[in-house]
């Protein structure tokens, strides 16, 4: 008798198989699901047998940091300590290869609204910058994440009016796009380097004074009392007119 279920189980047996049904296939048994463990290098990428695969930005967590791997007919899937795939990848036939998914790359451990406020505060007007930066999020709902990264990349370590004017000239012709957003930002930098290089060559072709110079402008100019050339209107008026000399 079965300590739990208090009958015996030859008895349930002989009355459980009558609803039984004969197996018309043969049945297939998986292999274990984890062949073996690879440990994951600081790049991210877990190398197999002379290449190099990539693993999601993270997982590596120390030298200690570890994957288990299980491999089907073409491809090898990766999976956590937790036993969560993380990866898949066509097994590669060369050698020395970096096989990739760019998704691995994308920084996803900051939530949107949380890197959509860290991106608006870079610009002088943060209101106008977070209505720009929801309504990429409308436009590109899928690849917002990707959209906030590549505008915090443009505007890492540039002027703040270059900055301004590429999110004035995006709001006003409704561009709503990280790549718009960038390509404003390089042409108002080039202008700007425009008017500085002209700037300082208009600087480079004014000589300073000189001495001589300064002397000159120092000096007054000789002027005459008005009642000199009174007198000598008078005189003219009184000289005949066709004495030589005489002004005409």
């Amino acid at each position: 008798m079965n300590g739990t279920t208090k009958k015996i189980p030859a008895l349930c047996f002989k009355e459980e198989r009558k609803h039984l049904r004969p197996v018309l296939e043969k049945i297939q048994i998986k292999p274990s699901l984890f062949s073996i463990t690879y440990k994951v290098r600081k790049d991210n990428t877990v190398p197999i047998k002379g290449n190099r695969y990539s693993v999601p930005l993270g997982t590596y967590k120390g030298s200690d940091t570890y994957v288990m791997v299980s491999k089907t007919d073409d491809e090898y899937i990766f999976f956590n300590p937790d036993g969560k795939e993380i990866a898949r990848h066509k097994i590669a036939s060369g050698r020395g290869l970096l096989i990739k998914n760019n998704d691995h790359a994308r920084e996803k451990s900051l939530k949107i609204p949380m890197l959509m406020k860290d991106t608006a505060v870079s610009f002088t007007d943060t209101a106008k910058a977070c209505d720009f930066l929801h309504n990429i999020q409308k436009e590109k709902p899928r690849y917002i994440r990707d959209q906030l990264l590549l505008v915090q990349s443009t505007i890492k370590d540039q002027d703040i009016n270059v900055i301004d004017m590429a999110l004035d000239f995006c709001t006003i012709n409704n561009l709503y796009s990280a790549v718009d957003f960038k390509d404003a930002l390089v042409h108002y930098k080039k202008e700007m380097h425009k008017d500085i290089e002209n700037t300082e060559k208009v600087a480079a072709d004014i000589s300073p004074l000189s001495k001589e110079d300064e002397e000159k402008i120092k000096s007054k100019v000789q002027t005459r009392d008005p009642s000199y050339y009174e007198n000598i209107f008078k005189e003219a008026a009184t000289n005949p007119a066709d004495e030589e000399g005489t002004m005409n």
